[in-house]
């Protein structure tokens, strides 16, 4: 939040007279807001994948279902990483556009991942539905980077005698 207060004196033909300012304003993002929201729901369904599988030489096996989605080790690994990093541009709006950048790899990882091969599937350790929802994942990051953060401002005046 940002303030800034200014106390003036001017005169009149009746006296002098005081005037005290009051600016202040703030930013909202609801960008930032939507990333941390996504930025945990990824952590927190990339921890329970691992809590699951556990983490071994072999990332690819066992698999496991963590609300209705396939996991394997390396999967939740990604993400897990994909989330803190999400919750980490999500702490400031100068890294925001970061939130994009990964999502734009969520999204592309989605899309390969649902397009790809049962065998390359299998190989990896997920099914076509965790494909499909690291790409939802990549869309709305993409919208959290890209809606405006709003200032909101209040102006406040008060003039004493």
């Amino acid at each position: 939040m940002s303030q800034m207060e200014v106390n003036s004196v001017y005169n009149t033909p009746r006296g002098s007279r005081f005037l005290h300012t009051r600016d202040s304003g703030h930013w909202f993002s609801p960008g930032r807001i939507i990333g941390f929201l996504l930025g945990a729901a990824l952590t927190v369904i990339g921890a329970i994948a691992l809590m699951k599988t556990g983490v071994s030489s072999d990332l690819n096996t066992p698999l496991t279902t963590v609300f209705g989605l396939t996991h394997s080790p390396a999967v939740g690994l990604m993400e897990l990483a994909a989330g803190l990093l999400i919750l980490v541009s999500s702490a400031s709006e100068a890294s925001r556009p970061a939130i994009g950048f990964i999502g734009v790899l969520l999204l592309a990882a989605g899309i390969i991942g649902a397009v790809s091969s049962l065998e390359i599937q299998s190989k990896v350790g997920f099914e076509p539905n965790t494909a499909w929802f690291f790409a939802l994942c990549g869309i709305i990051a993409l919208i959290a980077a890209m809606l405006p953060a709003v200032w909101s401002e209040r102006h406040e005046v008060a003039e004493t005698r």
